[in-house]
């Protein structure tokens, strides 16, 4: 090759070479290297011609803070005297800069691994190695780095565990897709544990998995409290049931109790000895109706009479009242987060919820230095909208906390409550869809979250109308299998006027009504009876008599009755205990409607 094309040659590469003579003058330089003669004392020329070889030699060039990677060698004639020296250079100052960035990336990217609470480690895809753990694995495993890395699951867990850990390992890679592990167990230095792992496999640049990674979140105690939170639900769910029986046998006799009381004469001189007496067994009656409602909340058997209502609105209008409940002495405030929704709710047992939620807190602050009731709502999430109630007052601890919603449990001295306050209150919340949660701590007070279903729609709620308590002519089939409750009905219903066919069965009642040849116009019926229910007979009476009205009563006001299909919400239904005039008003109601 000639000269002049070596140097063309030379000058079209992006790599800077300068030669000099012995003395160090410049005899060569190429276009690359030409800018950098007059910065030739910052080359390791002077090295290369002392016989130094110089090899990677870094440079950084002012005023560009350019970085300079050099190369320079001496050159020597046959005889081995030096001829001069030569440096082959280039400017690596961007790809100095992209590795500084990549490492910070790395760093950062370690930082973020280093510090994430949960497990991360990487398998290589082959031998399913250990090849990274974060701290966090180190921590829950009990082992160090050391004595993780370059081992697989037989080296470090029990057979049965490493197998399906493997197994699910491989799924991943040959699946080449994200695979969730919702429980697994592990055996560490802290005992069992359980963890929630998902698996992802890494692939190299064709495609194939590399690497396995994984993350795994220890749910060990998230899940002891799920099943704990469990135990709770079905325990209260247990106890529901119970006072909902016991409310459902105790209204028949309360319904005995005041359908009889009423119907004493106590008008004349005869009655005036007897009067304050029946009095006070009427007035008991309905304090005792009053106990079983509450027992119908906590079991949500109780039939609502929903509205849509706006919550802010509610809880702004009962200040007043609830000034009053809880007195002076304790600061209220009320914050409300404006237009936040409206929630589907009888507003009676909204207001019953807070106010028991009041008088909780009012008689945990006594004594107290600070005494602030505060109730609030906002919106929640997942369209929920949130009611809290929250007291300064002594606080609860966890045993406290774990039986609080319990039917008759209460912390206060005797006669200063029932025990069914906060019942009431869970059952109203969870027969409205909601949730109930509690925080507190002994000494910091307690605070009640209600998280109740936001409802699209407009305010308003259909107008109840009362009818007089009139009687009538018409022929009624009473069919109730509790004699005393049926005897009474019985009563009520002939002292008002109508013709009384009874029944204690359903196929009783079928019979009568085959045989009876004038018109039946009214089936009132209990809803739960031996055999066929309630509704049940009303469909097959409905056959032959189709213009007979109906109307259901029970024990039970419940979604036992209008949500579960026994009976559907749309049908007449009259809650035990009723008094005569509650009874005749609510039959003249059905039969003119």
């Amino acid at each position: 090759m000639e000269r002049e094309q070596l140097i063309v040659l030379l000058d079209q590469i992006p790599i800077g070479i300068i030669a000099t003579d012995p003395e160090g003058r410049v005899a060569y330089a190429n276009k690359a290297g030409q800018p950098f003669i007059e910065k030739i004392d910052r080359l390791p020329l002077a090295r290369a011609l002392a016989g130094e070889i110089c090899d990677d030699v870094e440079i950084t060039v002012e005023p560009r803070g350019l970085l300079i990677r050099a190369i320079a060698r001496c050159a020597k004639d046959t005889r081995g005297a030096i001829t001069g020296a030569i440096v082959v250079f280039e400017d690596v100052t961007a790809r100095r800069r992209a590795e500084d960035d990549l490492k910070n990336a790395n760093l950062f990217l370690d930082s973020i691994i280093e510090n994430v609470p949960n497990m991360i480690f990487v398998k290589e895809g082959r031998e399913l190695r250990f090849e990274r753990f974060n701290r966090a694995g180190e921590t829950l495993l009990g082992l160090s780095r050391e004595q993780l890395l370059g081992k697989n699951d037989y080296d470090l867990f029990p057979a049965d565990q490493a197998d399906h850990f493997q197994a699910r390992d491989r799924e991943t890679l040959e699946r080449g897709i994200l695979v969730d592990i919702p429980e697994e167990p592990i055996d560490t230095h802290q005992g069992q544990r359980i963890l929630h792992t998902q698996k992802v496999p890494i692939l190299d640049a064709f495609g194939h998995p590399k690497y396995l990674l994984g993350i795994s979140e220890d749910i060990t105690e998230k899940k002891a409290a799920a099943e704990e939170e469990k135990r709770q639900t079905q325990k209260l769910e247990a106890l529901g049931t119970l006072a909902g029986g016991v409310a459902h046998d105790f209204n028949n006799m309360l319904s005995v109790i005041l359908s009889c009381a009423e119907m004493i004469p106590l008008e004349g001189e005869e009655a005036a000895s007897i009067r304050d007496d029946v009095q006070q067994i009427i007035a008991a009656g309905k304090r005792a109706a009053t106990l079983t409602q509450k027992l119908l909340a906590f079991s949500r058997r109780q039939v609502p009479k929903p509205a849509l209502l706006e919550l802010g609105d509610v809880v702004q209008g009962m200040a007043d009242m609830v000034r009053r409940l809880i007195g002076e002495d304790i600061q209220l405030s009320i914050e409300v987060e404006p237009s936040i929704g409206l929630v589907l709710m009888d507003r009676g047992q909204l207001e019953q919820a807070i106010l028991n939620l009041a008088v909780n807190a009012r008689d945990a602050m006594e004594g107290r230095e600070t005494r602030v009731l505060t109730i609030s709502t906002r919106s929640g999430e997942k369209e929920q909208l949130e009611l809290a109630v929250s007291d300064t007052g002594v606080g609860m601890n966890n045993e406290t906390i774990a039986r609080m919603f319990e039917p008759f449990f209460t912390t206060k001295a005797d006669g200063k409550g029932t025990g069914l306050g906060l019942a009431m209150v869970y059952g109203i919340v969870k027969q409205n869809g909601g949730d109930i949660r509690v925080e507190s701590q002994p000494g910091n007070g307690t605070t009640f979250r209600m998280f109740l279903p936001r409802i699209q729609g407009q305010l308003g709620e259909v107008p109840h109308r009362e009818d007089a308590a009139r009687g009538g002519r018409d022929t009624v089939l009473l069919v109730e299998d509790e004699p005393l409750v049926r005897a009474t009905a019985v009563r009520v219903l002939q002292s008002r006027g109508y013709v009384v066919l009874q029944a204690s069965v359903a196929s009783e009642a079928i019979e009568l009504a085959t045989n009876y040849d004038g018109t039946i116009h009214l089936l009132l019926s209990d809803v739960i009876l031996p055999g066929m229910n309630g509704r049940e007979l009303a469909v097959e009476l409905l056959k032959a008599r189709p213009s007979m009205r109906t109307l259901f009563m029970s024990g039970y006001t419940d979604d036992v009755v209008s949500r579960s299909g026994v009976l559907p919400g749309d049908m007449a239904f009259i809650a035990k205990p009723f008094t005569p005039d509650a009874l005749a008003r609510k039959i003249r109601q059905v039969l003119e409607t």
